[in-house]
């Protein structure tokens, strides 16, 4: 039985100096309502990132469908190699 899930495509985003780098675009999340606050979504984006990482994306985005879940943004972003400066 499926408790959560979380589907991710392979895109690409224009960065300042004109490179185009690889990300992973996020979509789809979910957990079902009687199994949220155990963890099942952070252990979703612990796989989501690794997976990112080892497909070689340097970023992974998300494009919400309910902005106000994150903080008024519909887009997050999230560094998949290092930490944002």
């Amino acid at each position: 039985m499926a408790v959560g899930s979380s589907y991710v495509y392979d895109t690409a985003v224009a960065v300042p100096g004109g490179n185009v780098v690889p990300i992973g675009g996020l979509a789809r999340v979910g957990v079902r309502a009687d199994y949220r606050r155990r963890g099942v979504m952070t252990e979703l984006m612990r796989f989501q990132l690794a997976d990112s990482k080892a497909n070689g994306h340097v970023l992974s985005t998300l494009h919400a469908s309910e902005a106000a879940i994150y903080g008024g943004s519909a887009t997050a972003w999230a560094p998949v190699r290092g930490k944002f400066v």
